[in-house]
């Protein structure tokens, strides 16, 4: 009986530690993980956590609503009861005038963020959706949109340009398609140990990930493996990393550049960087050069 009860004891006690020892990893890996992850899910906005400089261009589109709403188009939204009863306001019998017009730009947003499309649709601001592998209203290659010259008020184009070919051929697209009096408001990862752009020399696009056929799954598209383009770029499926030109680099391709920081927001409107610890929170509203 005796024996039964020191067994016993020495088994709880073996249970106990390995239970405290538990408890000890447990806490270990919590904090590693926040630590791992802070700097790329730092504050919430709007219920939803924004991600890769969503969190300031979501900041700064509340400051500027008129930017995005107000302007004299053809689409009027009736709030009459009757939809098929309008008020004559002319002599015109064929023209007429819907109660409480509402007037909206044109806005193309490539590659929509989710908290983006979630303030959008809280402030009824109507965006045309554009990428190139993921669902959108329309599917183009920013570097080669097809569309016509002078197409939209605003562009939105919010760290894409790091996932492209050609930087350079994508801004000279996005000016093409902006209104003479337009803006295209742009953010990118920017590291400023480095005067000037720092790309991968390859061919790879925005889907980034996809293995060459028959080749190392570890690979991606171009010449660097993904381990190296984190370490290089922050993400793997990064071509580049900006420097401190950025601001020159977008006004040699024709653009009136201010540049927004993050840190001018108040703490209730929180910029959140990117996925690299490099990266501050920066936006550039552009206009065309006359």
């Amino acid at each position: 009986m005796i024996f039964c009860r020191a067994a016993l004891r020495e088994v709880m006690l073996a249970l106990f530690f390995f239970y405290e020892v538990f408890k000890a990893l447990s806490l270990i890996c919590i904090l590693l993980f926040v630590h791992s992850t802070e700097h790329i899910y730092r504050y919430a906005f709007c219920s939803v956590l924004t991600s890769y400089g969503s969190g300031i261009l979501v900041s700064y589109m509340n400051d500027h609503l008129d930017m995005f709403t107000n302007k004299d188009t053809n689409t009027y939204k009736d709030t009459n009861k009757d939809k098929d009863t309008y008020k004559d306001t002319n002599k015109d019998k064929d023209t007429y005038k819907c109660e409480d017009t509402v007037k909206y730009m044109q806005i193309l947003h490539f590659a929509q963020e989710r908290s983006v499309r979630i303030w959008m649709d809280r402030h009824d601001v109507r965006a045309v959706t554009a990428d190139l592998f993921n669902p959108a209203d329309l599917k183009i290659d920013i570097e080669d949109t097809g569309l016509e010259d002078d197409s939209y008020d605003v562009i939105i184009c919010n760290h894409v340009l790091e996932h492209v070919s050609d930087y350079r051929k994508a801004l000279g697209e996005l000016r093409r398609i902006v209104r003479p009096d337009g803006v295209i408001i742009i953010s990118f990862p920017v590291d400023t140990k480095f005067e000037t752009v720092y790309e991968d020399g390859g061919e790879s696009k925005a889907a980034g990930d996809e293995p060459k056929a028959g080749g190392d799954e570890s690979k991606v598209a171009g010449d660097l493996l993904k381990a190296d383009r984190i370490r290089r770029f922050g993400q793997h499926d990064h071509l580049r990393v900006f420097g401190r030109d950025s601001k020159e680099l977008l006004e040699r391709a024709g653009l009136i550049v201010t540049e927004i920081r993050g840190e001018n927001y108040d703490d209730k409107i929180k910029p959140v960087v990117g996925p690299a610890d490099y990266d501050y929170n920066v936006l550039w509203v552009c206009r065309k050069t006359k």
